[in-house]
């Protein structure tokens, strides 16, 4: 893994960068472009990104589950491998649901829901980013 973790890094940190513009400026450029384009096309990297996330936490917290060290590594594999784990149940069923019912017909508790998981999307993959980019 640790042959592909810089280039995963650069991927996952683009994708993280891209949803933090795009969810913070679109409306600004929401009359010049089709904002719901540009989040189709994105949200197939973030399903990337967020199966990369949830495989690297998970390694990170049986690493640290096997060590008998240092308990605020074991906290924060765990909370990281915890929060990959509900970003993907979040943005997964979302963005399921977005496939099957159409973009645009969702509900208003989805795309409440929306704002969380690209808050939340941005903080963890750009952590996994850097992470990955520094690991051995």
């Amino acid at each position: 893994m640790e042959q592909f973790g810089k280039p995963l890094a650069i991927i996952i940190g683009l994708t993280a960068l891209g949803v933090f513009i795009n969810f913070v400026f679109a409306p600004l450029y929401a009359d010049a472009l089709d904002v719901g384009s540009i989040w189709f096309v994105l949200n197939w990297f973030m399903a990337f990104a967020v199966v990369v996330a949830l495989i690297t936490a998970y390694v990170d917290k049986r690493s640290a589950d096997a060590d008998d060290g240092d308990a605020r590594t074991y906290i924060a594999a765990n909370a990281a491998f915890y929060a990959a784990a509900v970003l993907a149940v979040l943005y997964f069923s979302n963005w399921v649901n977005e496939l099957v019912v159409g973009y645009g017909d969702t509900g208003d508790v989805r795309l409440v829901f929306w704002g969380l998981i690209d808050t939340l999307f941005v903080v963890l993959i750009a952590r996994m980013s850097v992470r990955l980019w520094a690991a051995r």
